[in-house]
Formats: structure tokens, C-alpha cells, sequence
């Protein structure tokens, strides 16, 4: 776990300077309930500022020969292979995000194409939370007139795969 939660009733309001005291802040409210969490790592904290949504991006790379680009990453080895991706910065458009994300997850510098796929995906503990998740189609981008390039060595948690059908 790395973020505690707290869930004050309205009759119990004085807990929330208490709670403030100790670290918690709010995370999102609604008309009929309140949440405040508290980060627990030494690192700023990971959890989205940005109200009852966030959006993430992936990107569908192909290469000239039709291979996908698929990543593995290395704590989730039982998560199986997934696309490379992530969460938007704030005001990051979609396009920019899935160019960094690619190159960040597997050091791959490929072009987007097109908006291929939308899915939103509500938490089921808070019906009116979730996620977006745009789905890039995108190139690689041939630099310099190289025909093949070679995968470059990833960070240390992800392993990186070209997959055919």
C-alpha cells in the first residue's frame, strides 16, 4: 500500500483538521462523501490531482514489417506483456504523451499516427471516478535512413519485445 485513505462522515467533520495535522489531504469529493489520502513513500505523490478522472496513453507501435512493439514490465512479470504507456502530465496533449511514454518505457522513437481506440474505466469503489485510456497508432520513426533499428537496452524494469502475428 501506498496511500491511506480516509473516508470522514459529515457528522465526524472535526477529523479533517486532525487528519490534515497528520499528512492526509483531499483527494476528491462528492455531494454526499469526502476522501483524504495520505502518501506514504518518500517520493512526491503519485496519485492524480486532476479531479474525478485522469487519462492515460498508449502507443501501438508497428515497425515497417508489421511487428508490434510490446513491453513486459519486470516487478508484473505475472501482468503478462502490455503495450507501453502511461499517464498524461497535466495538459499534455495525447500525442505528446504517447511519443515520451513510448521512448521513456523502451528508448523507441516512433511518430503517432491516429487515435484508434478509446476505453474509460470506472473504479468500481467510486462510481464516479476513473480513467481514460487513448490508444495511439504510431510509426517508428526511420531515422537517418536506418533500415532495422535495434532495440535499445530499456530501464531496468521492463523488458522490451517486437511481436509478429
Amino acid at each position: 500500500m501506498r496511500a491511506v485513505p480516509h473516508f470522514p462522515l459529515l457528522q465526524d467533520s472535526f477529523l479533517v483538521s486532525i487528519l490534515a495535522e497528520h499528512g492526509f489531504q483531499y483527494h476528491t469529493t462528492t455531494a454526499k462523501e469526502l476522501t483524504m489520502t495520505r502518501w506514504l513513500p518518500d517520493t512526491p505523490s503519485e496519485l492524480s490531482q486532476r479531479g474525478l478522472n485522469h487519462h492515460s496513453v498508449i502507443g501501438v507501435v508497428l515497425d515497417k514489417d508489421g511487428r508490434i512493439l510490446m513491453i513486459q514490465e519486470r516487478r508484473r512479470i505475472q501482468h503478462g506483456w502490455k503495450f507501453p504507456g502511461g499517464r498524461a502530465n497535466d495538459s499534455e496533449p495525447i500525442f505528446h504523451t504517447a511519443k515520451r511514454k513510448v521512448a521513456e518505457e523502451t528508448g523507441i522513437n516512433a511518430e503517432p499516427l491516429a487515435l484508434i481506440a478509446l476505453r474509460h474505466k470506472v473504479l468500481k469503489t467510486y462510481s464516479n471516478i476513473g480513467s481514460f485510456f487513448f490508444f495511439c497508432l504510431m510509426r517508428v520513426n526511420y531515422e537517418s535512413g536506418v533500415e532495422e533499428p535495434e532495440l535499445p537496452t530499456p530501464p531496468d524494469e521492463f523488458t522490451v519485445w517486437w511481436f509478429t502475428k
